[in-house]
C-alpha cells in the first residue's frame, strides 16, 4: 500500500513529469518547510501536467465556446513519512506524478515527493471551470480536446471520499463547534490571480485560527512552533472574493496515547451566506507533551 491510496494502474500514454528543487528560505518557514509553498507547487504541477497532456499553455485552455478553462482545485491530500520540520535547507526536493481523467471532467494527480530519507505522497483533484468576472461562482465546463487526456475507469479514492464529504457538508452533518473565530482576507497574500482565494490559502488561513485557539490554553508555548504537518486533506466547496470575510469552526480534536499527534477537523465558511467552503483533516506532530485534554 502507498501512503494515500493502493496503487493506481496508469494508462501507458500519461507521461510522468518530474521537478526538482533546492529547498532555501523561499520554500521555507518555521525551520522546515512550508506547506504554503508545496502546495502552491503542487497545484502548478498538477496545472502543468494537464497542459503538457492537452499540448496547450495553461493561458490557452478553452472550452468550445472559445472561453478560459481553469482546473480548480477540489480535492487535496498530503502525507509525509516524517513531518515538516524534517525538511532542511539545502535537501534537494524532487517531485514527480501522473494524470488521470477521472470522470468527464475531473483530474486527479498521485504525485511522490522524495528529500534525503523522507517520502511523501499527494493525492490532487481538480475540476474543470469557466468564471465569469466579477463572480465567485465557477461553471462547470471542459476543454475542447478533453480526449487528450487518458480517462481513467477505476475508483479512485480521494474522489470517493470527495463526494462523501460533500454529502455530509449539503445535509449539514458538521455539527458540534469547540472554537469559531473570524478571519478578514488579506488581498496581498491569499486572493490568486484571477481575484479569488486561492486553494493554498486554506490550509494556511485554518493554521492561524487554529493557532488563536490553542495558543490561548498554552503556557509558556507558542502553538506553531510546536507544531508541524504530517497530514492534510482539504476538499473545497466554495470560493470568496477580497471583500468576503471567513468563520473558522474547530469540530473535535484528539491527542494519541503518546501526547505527540495531534488530529484535527475543522472547516471554513463564507460569512454573508454561512456556506461551507472547506472542510479541513489535519495530523499534526508535537514537539512536546502538553497539558491540553485528549479529546474535545
Amino acid at each position: 500500500m502507498t501512503l494515500i491510496d493502493a496503487p493506481v494502474p496508469l494508462p501507458q500514454q500519461t507521461a510522468r513529469h518530474e521537478r526538482v528543487h533546492k529547498i532555501g528560505m523561499p520554500q521555507m518557514v518555521l525551520s522546515g518547510l512550508s506547506e504554503n509553498w508545496l502546495i502552491k507547487e503542487i497545484g502548478d504541477y498538477h496545472w502543468e501536467l494537464i497542459g503538457n497532456a492537452l499540448n496547450s499553455n495553461t493561458a490557452g485552455i478553452k472550452d468550445a465556446e472559445g472561453r478560459r478553462v481553469y482546473a480548480t482545485i477540489i480535492g487535496i491530500h498530503i502525507k509525509t513519512s516524517y513531518d515538516l520540520s524534517y525538511y532542511k535547507e539545502n535537501d534537494q526536493l524532487l517531485m514527480s506524478g501522473n494524470l488521470l481523467r477521472v470522470g468527464n471532467n475531473k483530474n486527479y494527480s498521485n504525485i511522490f515527493i522524495r528529500s534525503s530519507d523522507i517520502r511523501a505522497e499527494v493525492g490532487i483533484l481538480s475540476a474543470f471551470a469557466t468564471k465569469s468576472n466579477d463572480s465567485v461562482i465557477l461553471s462547470r465546463s471542459v476543454p475542447a480536446d478533453i480526449a487528450r487526456i487518458p480517462r481513467h475507469y477505476e475508483p479512485v479514492e480521494l474522489s470517493d471520499i470527495y463526494r462523501q464529504e460533500k454529502k455530509k457538508i449539503l445535509q449539514e452533518e458538521k455539527t458540534g463547534v469547540v472554537f469559531e473565530t473570524e478571519y478578514s482576507i488579506n488581498p496581498y497574500t491569499d486572493i490568486n490571480g484571477v481575484n479569488l482565494l486561492y486553494f493554498a490559502s486554506y490550509p494556511l488561513i485554518n493554521d492561524i485560527c487554529e493557532a488563536d485557539f490553542f495558543n490561548a490554553r498554552l503556557e509558556n508555548a507558542t502553538w506553531p512552533l510546536e507544531s508541524y504537518l504530517n497530514e492534510r486533506r482539504v476538499f473545497y466547496f466554495g470560493n470568496c472574493n477580497h471583500a468576503d470575510k471567513i468563520i473558522y469552526r474547530l469540530h473535535h480534536y484528539q491527542v494519541d496515547p503518546s501526547g505527540t499527534v495531534v488530529t484535527l477537523e475543522s472547516s471554513l465558511w463564507r460569512k454573508q451566506d454561512n456556506k461551507c467552503i472547506a472542510s479541513i483533516h489535519t495530523v499534526k506532530k508535537l514537539k512536546r507533551k502538553f497539558s491540553l485534554s485528549d479529546q474535545v
